[in-house]
C-alpha cells in the first residue's frame, strides 16, 4: 500500500474505521469510513488482473495490504458486482426458498453458493451467488463479514431517497451496456431488475415497460435518472413525452454520496469509481 495512504490512516484505534470492499471483474474498490471525523471516506482502488482467479486477485490485492489486516474494524462489508441478484419478500426466511427462488432465474456456477442479504429498509430480501473459495478466504482474515451484493447498497440509498417523496418513485441507473431499474412506494420496494442494453430505444423500451406494469401514473409519480449528463440528457428528452416529473442524478453528483452512513460503498458501476490513480 503507498504510503500516502497509510498516513490518512490511524491504524492504532481501527475501531473508529468500517472497512467495505467492493469487488468487481474490473477492479477491486477499498474504503475506510472514519466515524469519528464527520463521515471522512479514505477510498482506494486496485486493478486486477484479467487472466488470473478472484481468488488469485484478492490474494494478490490483500498481500500489498497487510498492515490492514490485522486491524479490528468497526465493521467490515464485502460488496459483490454481478447482475445475478433475485429479490424476494422479507417474509420468505426458509434458506430452501431463497434457493428455489435463485435457481429459476439462474444457475449457479462451479465453487458457488447462495448468500442472501435482508434489507432493514424496503421490505426484501436479495439472494446472490459467491465463490465459495472467496468467502471461505474473507471469513477466515476478517473473522465477522457481512456480504452484499452491491446493487443491494443502490437500493437502499434508492429506497432511502424514495422515503422523502409523496409519490411513488422509478430510478433509472444507466452504467455502460446495462441499466438497472429499480420502484418504490415511498421506501417500500416494488420492482427490481437489471436490463443489458446499449442503446437509448432499447432503454426507453426497458423503462416505459417497466412504468407501465406498474401502473405509474404519467402525471403524479416520479422518474428518477442518474447517469452522466449526455445519457441523463437523451433519456430526459425522449422520456419527458411520456412522464411528466423526471429528476436526474448527475454521476458526478451521485459520486458525491456513494457512501452510505454506515460506510458502504453505494455505486455499483465500477467505471464511474476507476481513475488515473490507481493504486
Amino acid at each position: 500500500m503507498k504510503k500516502e495512504v497509510l498516513d490518512l490512516i490511524d491504524l492504532n484505534t481501527p475501531q473508529r474505521y468500517t472497512l467495505s470492499i467492493r469487488l468487481a471483474s474490473d477492479g477491486f474498490c477499498f474504503s475506510l469510513y472514519d466515524r469519528l471525523e464527520n463521515g471522512k471516506v479514505i477510498p482506494f482502488f486496485y486493478k486486477v488482473d484479467a487472466v488470473s482467479s478472484e481468488l488469485a486477485n484478492i490474494k494478490g490485492v490483500f498481500d500489498n495490504i497487510r498492515e490492514l489486516l490485522t486491524c479490528s474494524f468497526f465493521k467490515v462489508y464485502i460488496l459483490l458486482d454481478t447482475d445475478r441478484v433475485v429479490t424476494v419478500p422479507d417474509n420468505i426466511l426458509d434458506e430452501e426458498d431463497f434457493e428455489a427462488a435463485y435457481s429459476s432465474c439462474y444457475d449457479l456456477q462451479p465453487g458457488e453458493k447462495i448468500l442472501y442479504a435482508v434489507s432493514k429498509v424496503n421490505g426484501s430480501t436479495s439472494v446472490f451467488p459467491i465463490n465459495k473459495y472467496v468467502k471461505s478466504f474473507l471469513d477466515e482474515t476478517f473473522g465477522e463479514v457481512e456480504f452484499l451484493p452491491s446493487a443491494n447498497a443502490v437500493m437502499e440509498h434508492c429506497s432511502l431517497y424514495s422515503g422523502k417523496e409523496n409519490t411513488k418513485s422509478l430510478f433509472v441507473y444507466v452504467g455502460g451496456e446495462r441499466i438497472l431499474i429499480s420502484a418504490y412506494d415511498k421506501a417500500k420496494l416494488l420492482f427490481f431488475n437489471f436490463f443489458d442494453c446499449d442503446c437509448d430505444d432499447d432503454r426507453l423500451f426497458y423503462i416505459m415497460n417497466s412504468w407501465n406494469t406498474l401502473s405509474f401514473s404519467q402525471t403524479d409519480d416520479k422518474l428518477w435518472l442518474v447517469s452522466d449528463g449526455e445519457v441523463t440528457d437523451k433519456l430526459e428528452r425522449s422520456l419527458g413525452k411520456y412522464v411528466a416529473n423526471i429528476g436526474k442524478l448527475e454521476r458526478n453528483e451521485y459520486l458525491k454520496n456513494v457512501f452510505s452512513e454506515n460506510g458502504i460503498i453505494l455505486n455499483f458501476d465500477f467505471e464511474a469509481l476507476i481513475t488515473d490513480n490507481i493504486i
